[in-house]
């Protein structure tokens, strides 16, 4: 019974998405690892300063890439929540891009490239809406 109440409570103060983010935030990681075996180098749980963190980052042969994982549960499909979750996310994704390609342009080797942001969901639903950014600064 305390397992099923401790569930609930989990559920309801917004615990549970955060720890399955956790845990897909591991699974992307996981399949992003792949790409190594191609060129690519992927760092994860990425800081910028005075900013937020981004999920992973790919660079390599076909460009660079920043990841912003989520998840969401089947019960949010097609849901307020959900949309405005991958919304979010995209923007999150967006900004994250923006900060990292300042960081590289800024620098002394002047590096002038696109940095794609990709928004990665687990769970939820099966038929989105395309998610659309702007990927230049």
């Amino acid at each position: 019974m305390l397992g099923a109440g401790a569930w609930s409570f989990a559920a309801a103060s917004g615990v549970v998405p955060k720890l399955m983010g956790a845990d897909d935030e591991d699974d992307t990681a996981a399949e992003l690892r792949r790409l190594s075996r191609h060129g690519w180098v992927v760092f994860h749980d990425v800081h910028f300063l005075h900013r937020a963190n981004t999920d992973h980052v790919a660079i390599g042969p076909k460009g660079v890439f920043v990841f912003e994982t989520k998840w969401t549960a089947p019960s949010d499909r097609d849901s307020d929540y959900e949309r405005r979750l991958i919304a979010d996310a995209a923007v999150q994704a967006s900004r994250a891009a923006r900060t990292l390609w300042q960081r590289l342009y800024a620098r002394p080797h002047q590096l002038d490239i696109a940095i794609q942001p990709v928004v990665v969901i687990w769970g939820g639903s099966t038929n989105r809406p395309p998610i659309t950014t702007e990927t230049e600064p």
